[in-house]
């Protein structure tokens, strides 16, 4: 597990990521995946966790978050989701009553 601490523009949040070593790659857009993971950690409130892990031969990644998501105009949750389910994949919203939120992207490994 790593942790660090990030600056954008004036907001201020402490990333946590973990990894799974060994997982397999996942087919896909890169830059289009990318911006999925970059909304989705924008838009989360100070604590962000990043964490992925194989599931039923899927990769999985979630984003979890401390509080109530900021607003953003960089791309909407409608958008991330048309961009999973482009590749083959599916994106769930977990919230606790408390504001937190996990959003997990399920996605096929990619096939030799």
């Amino acid at each position: 597990m790593e942790a660090f601490a990030l600056q954008f523009s004036d907001r201020t949040f402490m990333l946590t990521v973990e990894t799974t070593d060994g997982l397999p790659r996942i087919q896909g857009n890169r830059d289009q995946l990318a911006d999925v993971l970059f909304a989705l950690v924008f838009r989360a409130d100070r604590v962000i966790r990043i964490r992925t892990w194989l599931e039923n031969d899927r990769v999985r990644l979630s984003v979890s978050d401390s509080g109530s998501p900021a607003d953003t105009s960089f791309m909407t949750i409608d958008e991330c989701a048309e961009i999973i389910a482009d590749h083959h994949g599916e994106m769930v919203l977990w919230r606790t009553p408390t504001g937190c939120s996990t959003y997990t992207l399920d996605l096929p490994r990619q096939t030799p």
